[in-house]
């Protein structure tokens, strides 16, 4: 799939912090590159799967109840090929193929009220939640024809149990072609554009609740993906912690230097903005007598005593595709070091990665790597003072993408 980027902004709050934290990380000593079959149980689901040096690789199977759920293949923890589907409720099926390229494709749909599909033609009806401009929650519906297992044709969608038009696009293999509107619920243009496979082409028009309107043009050219508020159905916020014992390319640049020094060198010449918190809120102010992007002062190491990365990324479900979108954000550099026979971890600045990837091209290549995250998955939950590592996290996070499709199609409230 083309390149994916994403520009967030964020309002600051300037203000002083401590530049060193010590992580509580030594769990990850003891995380060892599993190869077999494992079985995990989380409430009435249990899920079984195969792991290949730490990666999720083969054969997928969840059940609820002794119920088979769901089933499919891993690759590097991506879906591949044919996956099937079981609804806990109403026992509807659904059959996903998902393609090397990252496509997915609609091959059949039973059983969902209003919705079917057979051999990737067919239609489907759906629903979700959608934030206005995130302050109010309004209820969406609408009716798509399936071909080739994708959305294909007009789609007109309903601010639900009304007629009150919500947007109307067209589709063409499911990515938006031609003319996209979308409305507020009073009928006044909350979003207008022209689109090319997906695209964004010439002026797009936007307006806010509060009146003001503004354009934002695109070059006629322009392939970059789009993500635009409008298009975010759900997202989620997920810690990955790769560490130099599981995938040593991702620390190397192609010219042979490695990344750490490479950002350390943009850091020290006063070039790279950082921030105390994943948030992006506090800037970072480095105290020690020689600082550097392991956050470390000088009687405790430097940047050879950096062991791994922590990343921080927004997966998104989006309305065009109904696809997830695993976008990093930002980043930190972690370090260790031995002191009186214990493995200490410590966390040095966030490093904004839309930014930095603007300000040096050649990142492109290191952010496509965290893009794809073909890599060991441990999952961290950020509490109040710690991190909580969940060394099978992807689990939690395939079961949100489960729960993501069945929730579209899902036409009835409770």
């Amino acid at each position: 799939m083309r390149f994916l980027f994403l520009s967030l902004f964020f309002y600051l709050s300037y203000s002083y912090s401590q530049p060193i934290r010590e992580l509580s990380f030594d769990i990850i000593q003891s995380i060892p590159k599993t190869t077999g079959l494992f079985t995990y149980v989380e409430g009435k689901d249990s899920i079984i799967f195969f792991m290949e040096n730490g990666k999720f690789y083969g054969k997928f199977k969840r059940y609820h109840k002794n119920k088979l759920i769901s089933s499919g293949n891993l690759a590097n923890h991506h879906r591949i090929g044919r996956w099937f589907f079981r609804n806990k409720i109403n026992d509807s099926k659904l059959i996903l193929y998902f393609s090397p390229r990252g496509y997915v494709f609609f091959r059949k749909l039973y059983g969902s009220p209003g919705s079917f599909v057979w051999w990737g033609r067919g239609h489907i009806r759906y629903f979700f939640l959608k934030d206005l401009e995130e302050q109010f929650s309004a209820k969406i519906e609408g009716k798509i024809k399936i071909r080739y297992g994708t959305k294909e044709g007009k789609a007109i969608e309903f601010y639900k149990n009304t007629r009150q038009q919500y947007s109307i696009s067209h589709f063409k293999r499911g990515l938006y072609e031609g003319l996209r509107s979308i409305y507020f619920p009073n009928g006044i243009l909350m979003f207008q554009g022209q689109f090319v496979q997906g695209s964004p082409q010439g002026e797009v028009k936007k307006t806010h609740m509060d009146g003001t309107t503004y354009v934002q043009l695109y070059d006629q050219s322009n392939t970059v993906f789009f993500i635009d508020q409008t298009e975010i159905i759900d997202s989620k916020t997920f810690y990955l912690y790769i560490d130099t014992s599981f995938y040593l390319d991702v620390f190397r640049s192609s010219d042979g230097y490695s990344w750490p020094d490479k950002m350390d060198a943009w850091f020290k010449s006063g070039n790279l903005s950082t921030y105390a918190d994943p948030l992006l809120r506090k800037i970072y102010f480095a105290t020690s007598s020689r600082p550097d992007i392991s956050g470390l002062p000088s009687e405790k190491g430097s940047t050879k005593n950096i062991r791994g990365i922590l990343v921080k990324y927004k997966s998104f479900w989006l309305a065009q595709t109904w696809q997830h979108y695993d976008v990093p954000i930002a980043l930190q550099w972690v370090s260790s070091y031995q002191e009186d026979s214990t493995l200490h971890f410590y966390a040095g600045p966030w490093i904004y990665l839309p930014l930095l990837y603007q300000s040096y091209p050649e990142v492109k290549s290191f952010y496509n790597k965290l893009q794809r995250m073909e890599f060991p998955f441990i999952y961290l939950e950020q509490g109040e003072n710690q991190w909580k590592i969940l060394p099978y996290g992807w689990i939690q996070k395939l079961a949100w993408e489960e729960e993501n499709w069945w929730s579209l199609l899902k036409t009835r409230e409770k």
